[in-house]
């Protein structure tokens, strides 16, 4: 994948001059350079990071796509919201306050009434679903991970049952952010819990990843990508030491 508004060269190399073309103003040659060093470490970044993820992911690898922005703008079946017990109150990523406007007031009252519905608090671990109303994506996962369940096999399990909500629901296109309280469930926790259970559900035939055409996971920030990136980069690693080893007591059996 390239960068927006990358293009490809021309052909060989040489500078702009050679080739007859006028080298714009104020831009020095070793900036360009640089610029070009740049793109190229991030395309290389890229590919490890996709041959990693093939490594990890299996034929799932498709299927799986990271974004990093505002996952209310994103057009799915579902988007995965992370909250307290209190259906209102977001725990994590700074974009659903705005959503919530943008959504309009039927959000609210919905929201409402869910909280009415569950007794006035949502147990933790509950997936109450809504409707999206004016966001681009249709329906609203409000996945209850308060502060309490902020422990690495809470965040675990938590992902689990909105993978398993979405495909009970019929859900093919589901937008899933890191959950967690974020002052309590740091990144690289959250992080890892997500890339363990995707990993697991690439390996199982019965899993709701295989009911799902596309699975957007999100991140609100330049951290979080880095993180699973990293992780993700860690699993294949582990993958590869792994396939060796067992290639290594074959060969010695023999």
């Amino acid at each position: 994948a390239c960068d927006a508004g990358a293009r490809p060269s021309g052909g060989g190399g040489g500078d702009a001059e050679a080739k007859g073309r006028q080298v714009p103003h104020g831009v020095p040659r070793g900036a360009r350079r640089k610029r070009r060093s740049e793109t190229t470490d991030s395309m290389n970044e890229r590919n490890n990071a996709m041959v990693a993820s093939r490594l990890v992911f299996g034929t799932k690898c498709d299927r799986i796509c990271l974004f990093t922005g505002d996952p209310t703008a994103l057009l799915a079946d579902g988007v995965v919201r992370s909250c307290s017990g209190d259906l209102l109150c977001s725990n994590r990523g700074p974009f659903w306050d705005h959503a919530f406007v943008r959504a309009g007031q039927r959000l609210l009252v919905s929201c409402e009434a869910q909280m009415v519905k569950h007794g006035g608090a949502m147990k933790p671990g509950q997936v109450v679903v809504t409707p999206a109303f004016e966001l681009p994506a249709k329906y609203i996962l409000h996945a209850s991970v308060p502060a309490q369940a902020s422990e690495a096999a809470a965040i675990h399990a938590a992902y689990e049952r909105v993978l398993d909500y979405a495909c009970e629901a019929g859900y093919k296109t589901v937008v899933l952010p890191l959950l967690g309280d974020e002052e309590l469930c740091s990144t690289e926790v959250s992080a890892n819990a997500l890339v363990q259970v995707l990993v697991a559900g690439c390996k199982d035939q019965v899993s709701p990843l295989w009911e799902l055409e596309r699975l957007v996971v999100a991140c609100v920030n330049d951290s979080e990508k880095e993180a699973l990136f990293r992780l993700i980069q860690q699993a294949a690693n582990s993958t590869l030491s792994t396939y060796y080893t067992h290639a290594s007591h074959q060969h010695h059996s023999r």
